[in-house]
């Protein structure tokens, strides 16, 4: 009766150790995807501030060469709302989503490779 209590005890800390692992990969999965997340937020906000401050030089340029304190508001809107036109159309829209939908796959396939990879060693 030991030897099948011994062996319980084993199976049952065995399965324990197994639930535990699972649990710490989720956790680690999750950290990693809000990592990433904010990092690309950080860079967002960065990029769509340098943009905004190089739309504004250009308003300011135009506005300064054409003599008139409102044309190159009315120029760089016009282009933004064309360029807001442009990349709102379904086909650019769901070609955008599938590049991006495909980069998230490939660093996946490629962290999980790194991963089993780095146990082999």
């Amino acid at each position: 009766m030991q030897l099948f209590s011994g062996i319980k005890d084993t199976v049952n800390g065995y399965v324990n150790s197994k639930i535990r692992l699972f649990q710490l990969e989720i956790v680690e999965r999750i950290s990693e995807f809000f990592s990433n997340l904010m990092y690309m937020l950080v860079l967002v906000t960065f990029f769509l501030l340098g943009f905004f401050f190089a739309l504004l030089f250009l308003v300011k340029l135009i506005n300064h060469w054409s003599q008139n304190p409102y044309l190159g508001y009315g120029i760089i809107s016009g282009l933004c709302v064309i360029l807001l036109l442009i990349l709102s159309r379904e086909s650019v829209q769901i070609s955008i989503t599938n590049k991006i939908k495909k980069r998230i796959v490939l660093s996946q396939k490629t962290q999980e490779d790194g991963g089993e990879n780095s146990d082999n060693i």
